[in-house]
């Protein structure tokens, strides 16, 4: 168990330097490419997703997990499983609704942010939250496992794919205007989970023969005398992770909502205050990834 623990934690550990470097390198080169209006659009939109991704799933890996490790200990693969099935589905109404929320108040959100022309970077955002949803039940549910190779590549096969598709549509879209070229990088997030969850679907649909044969000849445990008691336990699980990254996460947006305005205010026009906006988001932060990285150097 130790073995396995120690090298799930590796292989967790190589993915996530990998992702944070491509991560960097593409916030580099998006920034070159969009300019500072661009990424003014790409910076006002990308942390309300997050947002709205840390209400709908955030702490529901860690649950999963602990739950479904707690029963295959035990060789009850009938609960590990009939608790992870109750939850996806209850995971996946949470994502579709917040999908909806993202998508229908997108239009409202981006007046309060002071660019009402940026509406299409939410609803280009917004079908993320329900494929993510499914991500962090899968995800979840092979840690439970102690297979975290999943979990490593699917992040991998993220990162890849928002950092090509983003850059290759933002490239394709400049033509039309910073905006579009936004739209464009912002896009590739949906279609980034979207292989992300195909790809964890997949793996998951391979391995179901040897699980429910698991499951059939585990010892039945009841548990859990309903549904509503697995959800119930979820809600216990993940209440606490959901409001402490929630509240990190609305600390981090109000720039996002204060800035734009504040600089109309005293003065500056509409295509200025995004300008600056966009430099102090985009390229600052690139200056600042240059600096660390000689400085570890």
């Amino acid at each position: 168990m130790k073995k396995s623990f120690a090298h799930g934690a590796m292989t967790l550990g190589a993915a996530g330097l990998l992702c944070s470097a491509v991560g960097s390198l593409f916030r580099i080169a998006l920034a070159g490419c969009i300019g500072t209006s661009g990424i003014a659009y790409y910076q006002l939109a990308y942390p309300v997703y997050v947002l709205m991704t840390v209400i709908a799933t955030t702490g529901i890996p860690a649950a999963i997990s602990k739950r479904v490790s707690e029963f295959v200990a035990l060789g009850d693969y009938r609960t590990a499983h009939y608790f992870f099935v109750t939850c996806f589905k209850t995971i996946l109404l949470c994502g579709l609704i917040g999908t909806g929320v993202l998508a229908v108040c997108s239009s409202w959100i981006v007046k309060l942010q002071g660019v009402p022309k940026a509406w299409m970077t939410l609803a280009a955002l917004s079908p993320a939250v329900f494929f993510m949803s499914g991500i962090s039940a899968y995800r979840g549910y092979f840690q439970g496992l102690q297979n975290m190779t999943p979990t490593a590549i699917s992040q991998m096969v993220e990162e890849l794919v928002k950092a090509a598709v983003g850059l290759g549509l933002a490239y394709w879209m400049i033509q039309s205007g910073e905006l579009m070229a936004a739209v464009g990088a912002l896009a590739a997030i949906p279609l980034a989970e979207l292989c992300t969850l195909l790809f964890l679907m997949i793996r998951y649909g391979r391995g179901k023969t040897a699980l429910m044969r698991n499951v059939h000849t585990s010892p039945h445990v009841r548990v859990y005398p309903d549904k509503k008691a697995i959800r119930k336990d979820l809600w216990k699980l993940t209440a606490p992770i959901t409001l402490a990254a929630a509240t990190m996460s609305l600390v981090s947006l109000v720039d996002n909502f204060m800035v734009i305005n504040l600089l109309k205010s005293s003065g500056f026009s509409q295509a200025i205050a995004e300008s600056r906006f966009g430099l102090m988001t985009g390229y600052v932060w690139k200056c600042t990834v240059f600096i660390m990285a000689n400085i570890r150097c």
